[in-house]
Formats: structure tokens, sequence, C-alpha cells
């Protein structure tokens, strides 16, 4: 768990829950939850269009731990 903002709305605070699950290929799935104040709040941070650069993070740790 962890609070998070960013600059777009920065009194827009979310509170992030990841859940880590086991697959059977011996990967891991991480889901993160969001919960936010507002859906004005929820629907900047979504038309900001910082999933990709969160995309982008995730792509790039699959590649470290791959190549670790």
């Amino acid at each position: 768990m962890q609070t998070s903002t960013y600059d777009g709305v920065p009194d827009g605070v979310s509170l992030d829950t990841a859940t880590f699950e086991d697959l059977p290929d011996g990967g891991t799935r991480i889901t993160v939850l969001s919960l936010v104040e507002n859906l004005v709040t929820r629907d900047q941070m979504l038309a900001s269009g910082m999933e990709h650069g969160v995309r982008e993070g995730y792509e790039n740790l699959d590649h470290l731990l791959v190549t670790g």
C-alpha cells in the first residue's frame, strides 16, 4: 500500500494497493487498485496518459528481472 500523486492534480492523492499473484508459468501478475477522492480526480489522472509511463516502467522491470 502506498499513496501517490502527480503534477497534473497535485491535490489529488490516491491510495494504491498492489496485489501479487503467482502464475502457473512461474511469472507474477501485479494488480494495482487506486482509490481516489472523486470521479473528477480519477478522470484527470486517466486523461493525463500517465498509464503509459507506468506500463513502460513495468516493462523495464520485466526486462531487468529476465536478464538480471
